[in-house]
């Protein structure tokens, strides 16, 4: 669902969404089935990609990046430090349930209900 439809910044709850989501499906969903879809949604799309070769080489932002500081704003002066950013890319790994080069791991698949996938996804990685 597009960001801009749905006024995030007004309301900490998701319950616009789930019930939409509802009205879209015929199917009831609340606050936290959402988030589960959601989960499993962002699962299934990471392990499209990594059957396909996406790995962690492919997750750097533009070089530029790490080598021209902010011109203006807040963070003018600041600039991308490549060990840092590889610091957060692994903890962001870890926090997902993703190997260190981003592919998941079988326990975020189960934990999400999502064996059955997991067999498929397994079998298509090796």
């Amino acid at each position: 669902m597009c960001k801009l439809l749905i006024p995030w910044g007004l309301t900490q709850s998701y319950q616009s969404a789930a019930d939409l989501l509802s009205l879209a499906t015929g199917n009831e969903f609340d606050e936290d089935t959402l988030v589960i879809v959601a989960k499993r949604v962002r699962l299934l799309e990471r392990a499209f990609n990594a059957i396909r070769g996406v790995r962690r080489k492919n997750e750097k932002p533009p070089r530029k990046l790490f080598e021209k500081a902010v011109s203006d704003g807040k963070f003018k002066g600041e600039v991308l430090h490549a060990e840092q950013f590889e610091e957060m890319l692994s903890d962001y790994y870890k926090q997902l349930g993703y190997d260190t080069e981003g592919v998941p791991l079988r326990e975020v698949f189960e934990n999400l209900g999502l064996l059955g996938e997991w067999e498929l996804f397994n079998t298509q990685m090796h």
